[in-house]
């Protein structure tokens, strides 16, 4: 299981950041926004009530959109300015801020945990994964929603070129699977909605894909190398057991 090289995580954090102000991928800040989202909930049966955390929440529009539903959602996220914006239009708004590997929360009293192109963006994905575990009851489940790369063999010439992007750290979809279950994680189901990335404007997708870019690399050299890695967008879910 990959780990973010130093620094890319907080460059992450300072795009998604950017994002928001330039409102380039809508409130929800990924691709295939609440849609997305209620696609994942309606593959599992939650009852009223559940507790749910949305991990990398940003300003906490799925928050709110699953308390809206009759969840009991909370969030959390290492955005100050995010999290402050979030409760700028709602007050009251259950968000905290804090790190995903090291989560301020009893264990296992969470019915999901959620992570929408949040967990590619985190210093220490595995670790996030286990403290996901940790938070989840028995049979709770995990949603993730997240870039993967269709060529994985493609990759490592990505991560050189373009480090710091958020491409860079997406996921090879066997990797990711087989580190689920060595957690203590059972698939339940895995959908491609790599359209959602088609649909984003060329900007946004600049701003996603490509991030804090060298001034010194040629962008035709940069689309060209992300064109072969085939970059891909997933859901996944899973159950803890």
């Amino acid at each position: 299981m990959k780990q973010v090289k130093p620094g890319a995580a907080e460059d992450c954090v300072c795009i998604y950041e950017q994002a928001f102000s330039q409102k380039a991928l809508g409130e929800t800040l990924r691709p295939g926004g609440l849609a997305l989202t209620q696609r994942a909930l309606e593959c599992c049966v939650f009852p009223s009530g559940a507790r749910m955390l949305d991990v990398g929440c940003g300003a906490g529009t799925t928050v709110q959109h699953l308390r809206d539903q009759g969840f009991s959602a909370y969030g959390a996220d290492r955005s100050s300015a995010l999290l402050q914006a979030g409760r700028q239009c709602i007050a009251t708004l259950p968000v905290i801020r804090a790190d995903a590997a090291s989560l301020p929360l009893p264990a296992g009293e969470m019915d999901a945990v959620l992570a929408e192109c949040s967990l590619s963006a985190f210093a220490q994905a595995d670790t996030a994964l286990k403290e996901f575990h940790r938070l989840l009851r028995s049979d709770g489940v995990l949603i993730l929603t997240d870039l993967y790369v269709r060529n994985p063999s493609e990759l490592p010439a990505l991560q050189s070129l373009l480090p710091f992007s958020c491409l860079a750290q997406s996921f090879i979809q066997k990797d990711l699977l087989s580190h689920l279950t060595d957690i203590g994680f059972d698939l339940v189901r895995w959908e491609d909605h790599s359209e959602v990335i088609r649909s984003l404007s060329a900007q946004t997708t600049a701003t996603l894909m490509m991030g804090a870019c060298d001034h010194k690399i040629d962008p035709m050299d940069a689309w060209l190398t992300i064109a072969r890695v085939k970059p891909g967008y997933f859901l996944c879910i899973a159950q803890k057991h």
